[in-house]
């Protein structure tokens, strides 16, 4: 073997020994998970209370659900669901929702899901127009709190969150919610510069979760539209 022959065996030798290595070492491990930290005394005593607060909350917002629920239904069979009916009996109850968190953020974001999501529910109850009201409902929170010189933005999250989540009507929940969002954007742009980039930003961060909720609030539709069926057909 020539000299150039011998060095041009030893560069291959070389560059295919790594390789070899590599492959001998066989595929790089997974990298592990992270691990929740293990909760000592004092995090199990604040589990514990923090936990039991939390459902007292939920249980306050489905209250305030259902009592939004029962007025605007009870409102509309009595005055109807023609269009003019609908609104007054939804701008009238979003805005006393409004005004009785006052100034407290925390207060109007929980105050205004439960009570779209008691509302939206009502009127479905009631047979009117799912995207009437849930343009109405979102454009009315915004407004109001616009009007108590409150961030506008968050209240749009949440209303429309609570639309979404009182929604059962399988077919129309996705339409309702992306006609909803374009309501809240048209209402921002009526705000002014940075209400319309704040509520954008918020919304289209949101999309994805609310789209979640519909797909899973039609699963549970399914499921009990089944299981009434079921029932039906055995008595």
């Amino acid at each position: 073997m020539t000299a150039s022959a011998k060095r041009t065996t030893t560069i291959r030798r070389r560059v295919a020994a790594p390789a070899r290595r590599s492959a001998a070492a066989g595929p790089k491990r997974a990298k592990a998970a992270p691990r929740a930290w293990a909760l000592g005394a004092s995090g199990e005593a604040v589990l514990a209370q923090v936990a039991e607060r939390l459902q007292a909350i939920r249980a306050i917002q489905a209250e305030m659900a259902e009592i939004s629920r029962r007025t605007v239904f009870a409102a509309l069979t009595a005055a109807g669901t023609a269009a003019t009916d609908m609104t007054k009996v939804l701008r009238d109850v979003v805005a006393g929702v409004i005004e009785a968190a006052g100034q407290s953020r925390a207060e109007r974001a929980v105050g205004i899901q439960a009570v779209a999501k008691g509302a939206i529910a009502g009127v479905q109850e009631a047979r009117g127009n799912l995207a009437r009201a849930a343009a109405t409902i979102v454009k009315t929170a915004m407004k109001e709190t616009d009007a108590v010189g409150a961030e506008v933005a968050e209240v749009a999250r949440s209303a429309i969150q609570g639309i979404a989540e009182g929604i059962n009507e399988a077919g129309d929940a996705a339409d309702v919610v992306n006609e909803t969002i374009r309501s809240a954007i048209v209402v921002a742009d009526d705000l002014g510069k940075l209400a319309r980039e704040a509520v954008r930003q918020v919304l289209v961060g949101s999309a994805e979760g609310w789209a979640e909720i519909v797909k899973v609030r039609r699963a549970e539709f399914e499921k009990a539209r089944k299981a009434l069926l079921a029932r039906t057909q055995a008595a």
